[in-house]
């Protein structure tokens, strides 16, 4: 990696991130959970309840994949790029993911796929709008990544990536969403579709609870015995 403004604010991002999670994720984190209501259906099937900002950092959040009776959005692009750099520690479970490389022309010899890049933007009432661009971008699998519980991962703004975790599988998150790099945030697939707004749901008080209730046993499990 080379020593550019961009990758040395990353550099800075990651070696500030990692204490911060797991020093939540020691203290705060079990009784955190055991307030926690409501919740969001992210599209890709994963429930998301914002914790607080961390002054410098970016805002925390939980993310939890349960393995069961998850939400997802039928349509869309799935293989996505933020706009903010992403640090994760794996609470429990293994998270698994594909970064992706993209060029605007064809690099030449690969296996290079060509895909049609649309663009996110939020709106309010936690809508999203996902509006088709012209041209063409082209993408190949740069790196397969299964991490383990206890372990990190990071995400630079304007990585293309796309999480995979198995619909009978339950992991979750801590993660910090760092500030806008002025990247935007974008997905790309493989057949092209008109604009759509989709409305993220809120979970049901029933859901969140079974699936905090989960991820309590989840901690308590792991946590080491004195």
């Amino acid at each position: 990696m080379s020593d550019s403004p961009e990758n040395d604010q990353f550099r800075r991002f990651r070696e500030s991130a990692e204490p911060t999670l797991k020093e939540f994720a020691r203290s705060a984190l079990p009784s955190v959970t055991k307030t926690l209501s409501g919740g969001t259906w992210h599209p890709y099937g994963f429930a998301i309840w914002y914790l607080h900002t961390v002054p410098q950092l970016g805002k925390l959040r939980l993310h939890v994949w349960p393995d069961e009776n998850r939400k997802t959005r039928p349509w869309g692009p799935r293989i996505h790029r933020h706009g903010w750099h992403l640090a994760s520690l794996v609470l429990t479970g293994t998270y698994r993911d594909v970064l992706y490389s993209d060029s605007a022309e064809h690099p030449g010899p690969g296996d290079w796929r060509p895909v049609a890049p649309y663009r996110v933007e939020v709106l309010p009432g936690n809508k999203r709008r996902i509006t088709p661009e012209d041209g063409t971008l082209y993408i190949r699998q740069e790196q397969d990544r299964e991490v383990d519980a206890s372990d990190m991962h990071y995400i630079p703004a304007g990585k293309f990536h796309e999480t995979l975790i198995p619909s009978d599988e339950f992991v979750a998150t801590l993660v910090l969403l760092g500030h806008e790099q002025g990247v935007g945030s974008s997905a790309v697939e493989d057949q092209r579709l008109g604009p759509r707004v989709h409305q993220r749901s809120s979970l049901a008080d029933s859901e969140a609870e079974r699936i905090l209730d989960r991820l309590q046993a989840r901690l308590r499990a792991s946590r080491p015995t004195r």
